[in-house]
């Protein structure tokens, strides 16, 4: 039967054969098999679990989600790697309710308004930059939940969108007035500090 994409044989053992009473016949074999093949590929559960209590799976979680994630760059320097694990443990998880299924974090299912809540908390505190830092690693994590099938493709909530740009913040260099021309020329004249002439001069 078709098994992940491969055609994979697995000997399933449903009895012994013959004609005495709890032995199966060549046809009631054949009809046996087919029900276990019908199940297996319904269920998409492995044919010999049939007949048994088949556990349920477990429920993944944005904080399975970041473990896979750094798991998946432990080849990275170790400075860079730190960072990462900050990032995500430390601001992500301080935000997102890290037990949470990680389907809930896909976009369409609000998992867009808990990214940007949690990046304008970052804003808040005058760390844009930063913001941004968290939110591109935060995107290269949900990226790897979708490659491994956990969240659906095309849903991922920290997804930078090419209109989201970084807040200008304009620094201007400190000034005087003009009444204080006259004091710094003065002070540029005495050279208090004994810089050289053509510096001086060049002030």
């Amino acid at each position: 039967m078709k098994m992940n994409r491969e055609i994979k044989q697995i000997p399933v053992k449903i009895g012994v054969f013959g004609t005495k009473p709890g032995q199966y016949t060549l046809r009631q074999a054949l009809t046996k098999w087919n029900e276990i093949k019908h199940w297996a590929k319904k269920e998409k559960q492995d044919p010999r679990l049939f007949g048994k209590e088949v556990p349920e799976a477990k429920t993944l979680t944005p904080r399975d989600a970041i473990n896979a994630f750094l798991k998946s760059k432990s080849h990275l320097k170790e400075h860079t790697l730190k960072n990462y694990k900050l990032q995500l443990e430390n601001q992500v998880l301080s935000a997102i309710d890290g037990g949470i299924a990680l389907t809930e974090m896909e976009w369409d299912k609000g998992g867009r308004q808990r990214v940007m809540d949690m990046k304008k908390l970052i804003e808040d505190r005058g760390s844009y930059d930063q913001a941004n830092r968290v939110q591109k690693v935060l995107s290269q994590c949900f990226d790897h939940a979708i490659d491994q099938g956990w969240m659906t493709r095309g849903q991922n909530p920290a997804a930078k969108q090419s209109r989201e740009q970084l807040p200008k913040h304009e620094r201007h260099h400190p000034t005087i007035t003009w009444s204080e021309v006259h004091e710094l020329l003065e002070q540029i004249s005495l050279n208090k500090r004994s810089a050289h002439s053509l510096v001086v001069l060049s002030v």
